[in-house]
């Protein structure tokens, strides 16, 4: 089972939310990242940047013979999915910034 803290918050003028800061501390959030509320029938949740930016890249990675649903070899399908996503990355281009820029402009998160 895993340990799950609760923080609570209060609702201030025009409906913002102050996240606590052992909270800010756990996703390395600072001043000026984007975070995104993903509403669901069972709740919402607060989804880093970061972690929207590697959900949508490794949906992007797509599937490859390394990728093996047994339990036993998970650590190995994830091992080899990101060195995928490695060697994708040495092959890019863009600057970091030039490609979290475009997924967060995907993900409506403009700056």
């Amino acid at each position: 089972m895993t340990d799950v803290a609760a923080y609570g918050s209060r609702l201030g003028r025009g409906g913002r939310v102050v996240i606590p800061a052992a909270v800010r501390r756990v996703l390395g959030l600072d001043t000026g990242d984007q975070v995104q509320f993903q509403v669901s029938d069972s709740g919402v949740q607060l989804v880093t940047g970061e972690t929207m930016l590697r959900q949508v890249w490794a949906r992007n990675a797509g599937p490859s013979a390394d990728d093996n649903p047994r339990p036993a070899d998970d650590r190995a399908r994830q091992a080899a999915r990101w060195s995928r996503l490695d060697a994708s990355a040495a092959a890019e281009d863009r600057t970091a910034d030039e490609i979290e820029a475009a997924l967060l402009g995907q993900l409506g998160l403009n700056p």
